[in-house]
Formats: C-alpha cells, structure tokens, sequence
C-alpha cells in the first residue's frame, strides 16, 4: 500500500522483493503516496523480471498521472514493453479515506466495501481537523459497514500509543489478502 519516494528503500531494507506482491494500493496522488513508483517502474525495466503483471489501484488518472511523472523523470526511456506488466485498476472495493478529516461522507462513501484503509494520522491532536484521529474513529467504527477496516497514515502519536488501538493498523510491507 502507497508507493512514497522512499518506497525502494523501504522494500530492500525489509528483505520484500518487488515481485512478492501483485496488488499495490495508491490511497491519492500527492508525491509521498505515489511519487515512488517510477523507481518501481524501473526495478521491473532492468532488474526484476515479473511473471504476472503488478494491478496498480487508485483513485481516477492514477494511470496517467504515473506515466506523465515517469516521462517526466525519465525522458529517454520506452516504456511500451513494460506497460504490459502493469495494469491499473482492480476487482474488490477498495476505500480509501485520502488524508481527510472526519465527515459523515465518509460513512456512506465507504459502506459495503471490502476494504477499507482509513488514515488515522493523530490520537491527541483532535484539533487539527485536516486529519483523522483514533478517538474519534474508535468511537464510530460501528457506523462504518465495512468487511475490514485497516488504520493507515499513522503519525507519531498513533504509533507512541499502538497498546492503547483497538483498531488494526496497517504497516510497512504489510500484505493483505481481499
């Protein structure tokens, strides 16, 4: 889940080779989420041969946005033959609340979904309300109809308090069957 510039680094340094994993989810398109899959895209050019195609999903013009920042960083390479081993889009519903602050959209939105990944950035801060905090999700996950419900985004205060959720938490090379 998230591909961040630091996404190459994060997979080698945790022993996670590019082609144990056929799902990758992109929650939104600011450069700490997808920013690292033309590092990705270039593993699967030169050093990593897939043997099934890597699904990419995301939010609308994930595709195209992830080609125009490959082209950008990466002029002078073609592309064509790796295109086919990724494909954009996927089968389940998948939710994903972005960076976001508490609104009750975000009930209905995700409502039936098979998963749903839930930024969860604060657990004191309820003030800041461009984010989501524990507090407030633990007391409303009953409202959400969701199969699961997986906590990611997580900041320092989540993290320095993990023994007090309730709620499971998503992790880096975290791989979740749907």
């Amino acid at each position: 889940m998230e591909a961040g510039p630091c996404l190459m680094q994060t997979l080698k340094s945790g022993g996670v080779s590019t082609d144990s994993f056929d799902l990758l989810l992109i929650s939104h398109l600011h450069g700490d989420h997808f920013g690292g899959l033309p590092f990705l895209i270039l593993d699967y050019m030169w050093e990593t041969r897939r043997k099934k195609a890597l699904t990419i999903a995301g939010p609308a013009k994930l595709e195209e946005r992830t080609w125009t920042l490959m082209r950008t960083m990466f002029p002078h390479f073609e592309l064509d033959k790796i295109k086919s081993k990724l494909k954009f889009g996927g089968g389940k519903s998948i939710v994903f609340s972005g960076d976001s602050g508490w609104n009750d959209e975000l009930v209905k939105f995700s409502d039936g979904a098979d998963l749903f990944l839930c930024e969860c950035t604060y657990f004191e801060s309820a003030h800041l309300d461009f984010h989501l905090n524990y507090p407030l999700l633990a007391a409303n996950r009953d409202k959400f109809k969701v199969r699961r419900m997986v906590l990611t985004h997580l900041g320092r205060e989540v993290l320095s308090r993990e023994d007090e959720i309730a709620l499971e938490m998503g992790y880096d090379g975290m791989k979740i069957t749907i």
